[in-house]
């Protein structure tokens, strides 16, 4: 079942660590990504540039990072914010990303 919820609320975070089974124990801090697979692949070739070892996104994309504020019995509690920015990913044989730089 496929519903929307704003990118903007705890409840996208809540639902998405649930449904990505990040939930047991609460995840600290996690950044969710809006964009296709061929999207995230571009930067890993022609839509990135080398930056510190990884790829660095030509241009911003969507994100929303959630982070952890408390705990209310087994429900995780996320502050969200959306934004639309740089990513750095890390590419394995300059195809497949397989780690995103939250710091960068």
């Amino acid at each position: 079942q496929n519903c929307l919820i704003n990118l903007r609320s705890r409840d996208y975070c809540w639902a998405m660590m649930q449904r990505r089974g990040m939930a047991r124990p609460c995840k600290d801090i996690n950044t969710f990504i809006h964009a296709s697979r061929a999207q995230l692949r571009s930067v890993c070739g022609d839509g990135g540039t080398p930056y510190q070892g990884m790829r660095r996104s030509k241009r911003p994309l969507a994100v929303t990072t959630c982070e952890l504020r408390r705990t209310q019995g087994a429900r995780c509690i996320y502050r969200s914010h959306a934004a639309s920015r740089y990513i750095v990913i890390g590419c394995v044989h300059g195809m497949w990303p397989v780690q995103y730089n939250e710091k960068a």
